[in-house]
């Protein structure tokens, strides 16, 4: 059984389209960005380790922006394991590709370490905008080196 809520929009949009639309860097988003590595870092250590909770499809658009704060949100595929002792699981469930950690395709039993590789591509992302770049520069090196895919797990050679 499951329970919605329906609210008034929390954010004035998502990460993803809030790296995509800064064409120059001025220092206020510098340090709205930079902040927002802590907190991310944070929300994944603290549903890790005091909830055993799994987010399992962190992204960009499930990162909302309002002011300064930072909002984890769409816990749709994540699962509560207190009550299991463990924290792997080996079902199939669905995934961002793009931002899916290896294990997630190839059949192998997945846990927390999954949240974190994800996390890592949107520090990859962030990082890119940072440093005067965008995540559409990001793609097109992925899409052109390596393996030519723009799924993170399926080239880390054209991240390398």
């Amino acid at each position: 059984q499951y329970i919605g809520m329906l609210m008034e929009p929390v954010a004035e949009c998502n990460l993803g389209r809030f790296l995509d639309r800064i064409r120059k860097l001025d220092q206020d988003n510098e340090n709205k960005i930079a902040g927002f590595f802590g907190c991310l870092a944070t929300a994944i250590a603290v549903l890790h380790a005091q909830f055993n909770i799994r987010h399992k499809d962190i992204k960009p658009e499930n990162i909302l922006i309002k002011g300064d704060n930072i909002l984890l949100t769409d816990f749709g595929m994540a699962l509560d394991w207190s009550g299991t002792g463990h924290t792997t699981t080996s079902q199939e469930l669905l995934k961002t590709p793009k931002y899916a950690a290896p294990e997630t395709s190839e059949g192998l039993e997945r846990n927390s370490k999954a949240d974190i590789w994800s996390l890592g591509c949107v520090f990859l992302e962030m990082v890119a905008v940072l440093k005067g770049s965008s995540r559409d520069h990001v793609n097109n090196i992925l899409k052109k080196n390596g393996t030519g895919s723009e799924n993170y797990r399926q080239n880390s050679e054209g991240i390398a």
